[in-house]
């Protein structure tokens, strides 16, 4: 399944800007003005007192980041606050997040948390820049050697990273030998199943890998398990139950599952072309946190005839995004997305936020 969104269609020439152009600088511009605010939000929600419980509620209301925004709040003063918001980021590939997560963490008083220095070593692992991958082997190496599971299963995804595909298989089958526990932390089926899945340093064997996978169906929570799934039933040519997986994946929040849907509708692939269906799956995905699917909706406007709203979502993917392929449309009509920042901001606070209402 090759996951990479076009980004190679012609440019309209659009005369509708769809925002008013105000003289204005980026500075000038309130950087708050319209984001979602997860304080108010629990307000409105007669939830402040229960952040947790308010933070399940934006998901629902919102996205997975607007639920990380929400975990934010209580993160200092409550440690289940931190974790869950922990596996929200890490989870649902939140990758705008990272950065400022491995900020905060770092800067705590970490001492014998365990589970604090796993996450660190996690978000090094995920971002992968600079010296990240061997920052995260030197806090995982003591723990594993303790026997902790969750490092051991991050050793084995950093070994994987290396391509030292012996050594990780030789980890998680280590950790499945206690099968129970095993099926229990569907990540480290992941981990196991991709091996065979995608033939790293094993023989490529889909049935087996197909079998691990439904066997931790039970305890998915992030929709990726769906998603890995619905690539072998495509390469089964099972087609309707690849879709199937896809839809449930992208329902708990997985936007590459969206966004999967999406490509094949814009581009005729396993299913009739209808560029309606595939932008509605693309604001599906906007909303969940895709970094492309806003100019992919500017790309499907474009081909709708809806030249304002390509504009609105070129400009929104330039500002919220700093998405190249928008960059490029924006500087060949010679349009500063800049000046509309604010404007941008507050459309992105707003429940009817056209970029993100799906009929999906």
């Amino acid at each position: 399944m090759v996951l990479t969104m076009i980004n190679h269609w012609l440019i309209y020439s659009v005369l509708l800007v769809g925002f008013t152009a105000v003289a204005q600088s980026a500075e000038d511009c309130n950087a708050s003005t319209g984001k979602f605010n997860p304080q108010r939000f629990c307000e409105e929600q007669k939830l402040a007192g229960d952040l947790l419980a308010c933070a399940e509620t934006a998901k629902e209301f919102f996205s997975p980041s607007a639920t990380v925004d929400v975990l934010e709040l209580c993160q200092t003063s409550n440690e289940t606050c931190l974790q869950v918001r922990v596996e929200y980021i890490v989870g649902y590939r939140l990758q705008a997040f990272y950065s400022e997560l491995l900020a905060y963490l770092s800067k705590r008083e970490v001492g014998n948390n365990d589970w604090i220095n796993n996450a660190i070593a996690t978000l090094y692992i995920m971002r992968a820049e600079g010296n990240d991958l061997l920052r995260a082997e030197e806090i995982l190496t003591p723990l594993a050697e303790v026997g902790y599971r969750t490092a051991i299963g991050n050793m084995a995804s950093l070994k994987h990273l290396q391509e030292k595909y012996n050594e990780s298989i030789k980890m998680l089958e280590e950790l499945k030998n206690n099968e129970e526990l095993f099926y229990d932390n569907y990540l480290h089926v992941i981990q196991y199943a991709q091996h065979y899945h995608f033939g790293s340093g094993v023989e490529r064997d889909l049935p087996y890998a197909k079998k691990l996978y439904e066997q931790a169906l039970g305890s998915s929570t992030t929709g990726e398990l769906e998603y890995l799934l619905s690539d072998i039933y495509l390469e089964m040519e099972d087609i309707s139950h690849s879709i199937k997986l896809l839809k449930q994946s992208s329902a708990k929040g997985f936007y590459k599952s969206a966004e999967m849907l999406a490509s094949f509708y814009l581009t005729g692939i396993n299913v009739e072309k209808d560029y309606k269906k595939s932008l509605s799956y693309f604001k599906i995905a906007s909303r969940l946190g895709s970094p492309t699917a806003i100019a992919n909706q500017g790309i499907i406007y474009s081909h709708l005839g809806e030249m304002k709203k390509s504009r609105i979502a070129f400009i929104s993917a330039a500002l919220i995004n700093d998405s190249t392929t928008a960059h490029k449309v924006l500087l060949n009509e010679k349009i500063d997305p800049e000046i509309y920042r604010c404007q941008v901001l507050r459309m992105f606070g707003s429940p009817s936020n056209f970029l993100f209402q799906s009929n999906q």
